[in-house]
């Protein structure tokens, strides 16, 4: 019989990012961070520092915006042993779209970067599903009572906590419906628990 493991799946959305021409900031992986955008992020980690200052396990999407958000939160909450590593990004030339995978492997917090976004063209339906099934393979990694600390992107995340919230009881047809309920702002998230492989709560993690 297996041992029961359960853990902690958070995922923030990104802070505000730089506007590189008419509609970029939807889907231009190159947008930076703002100053506002840097000061949200570390505000929001200021605010959920008890929660966050418990994660071993770090992923961000590769778009630059999410990384750089990631690395606030990292900086603002002083991860002694992912600050090496961070400088480390930063001396090989900083973040890159698509940055490859980086471990820190002395047995201590563990950071990457993965695909935890995407466009698809079948719309923020099929993204939501795609977060989810981003959380439950994050969660396989982890071991039990452990807390992963992500960064994504709005219109994904509000749709996996939609589906993640209505499990098998909704069926959703249409794109528009996420549109129509937003659900995180820049620098908010949401705690998705993990029990043996499977989704059994979710909580937001809002600037209220």
């Amino acid at each position: 019989m297996s041992s029961e493991k359960t853990v902690r799946v958070i995922m923030v959305r990104h802070g505000s990012a730089e506007d590189l021409g008419r509609g970029a900031t939807n889907w231009s992986p190159e947008a930076r961070l703002t100053d506002k955008g840097k000061e949200q992020m570390k505000a929001t980690a200021r605010r959920w520092h008890d929660l966050f200052v418990q994660a071993v396990f770090f992923v961000a999407s590769p778009l630059i915006r999410a990384q750089e958000s990631l690395f606030a939160m990292i900086h603002e909450i002083g991860y002694p042993n992912v600050l090496d590593l961070v400088e480390k990004v930063h001396a090989r030339g900083g973040l890159r779209y698509k940055n490859p995978k980086v471990w820190l492997q002395d047995g201590g917090p563990r950071l990457t970067f993965a695909e935890i976004y995407r466009r698809d063209p079948q719309g923020i339906e099929a993204e939501g599903h795609h977060v989810l099934d981003a959380i439950l393979k994050i969660a396989e990694k982890m071991e039990d009572g452990q807390t992963a600390l992500c960064v994504g992107h709005g219109g994904p995340l509000d749709a996996a906590y939609v589906l993640a919230y209505a499990g098998d009881d909704m069926v959703v047809d249409e794109s528009e419906f996420f549109l129509s309920h937003k659900q995180f702002g820049n620098g908010e998230g949401a705690i998705f628990i993990v029990r043996n492989g499977h989704l059994v709560g979710t909580e937001k993690l809002l600037n209220e």
